[in-house]
């Protein structure tokens, strides 16, 4: 018997282990979209200030432009499907820290949202609440 509990806590014991933490995922995902970050900001029309404020805090401001961020910074990424959906395999095997649990929860009230740069800012905002690196929870308006 304590055989079989070595068998079945040392794998999970690895995976704890193997865990990255909040500031490791912070940090990744800083690197990963570093390289689209101006031409983002250009193609938007928000301030590379205003985009480096967010990523540093993970506060969310809510205008227009800043929203057009999201779009072009998760097509850049490859995140985005042809029909303007987040691809969620694409989402969960690059973006570390996104679980398909944590994909589900935030697609749901934004999934029918045709704007896509309200959509995939909402997505992105959820994504950060859940994670917890915002501790102001997003007031997101489902789409119907």
């Amino acid at each position: 018997m304590n055989l079989l509990r070595v068998f079945v806590y040392l794998p999970l014991a690895f995976l704890a282990s193997q865990a990255a933490t909040p500031e490791e995922i912070a940090n990744a995902w800083r690197k990963q979209i570093a390289p689209f970050e101006t031409v983002c900001a250009c193609e938007s029309g928000s301030s590379v200030e205003n985009i480096q404020s967010t990523w540093a805090s993970f506060t969310y401001p809510t205008n227009p432009c800043f929203k057009c961020y999201f779009p072009c910074l998760y097509r850049k990424l490859g995140l985005v499907l042809p029909d303007g959906s987040i691809n969620r395999d694409v989402m969960i095997k690059t973006v570390l820290g996104v679980t398909g649990t944590i994909y589900d929860t935030c697609m749901a009230p934004v999934v029918k949202c045709l704007d896509p740069c309200y959509k995939i800012w909402a997505f992105d905002y959820c994504v950060s609440y859940v994670m917890n690196y915002t501790a102001v929870k997003p007031a997101i308006t489902a789409c119907t």
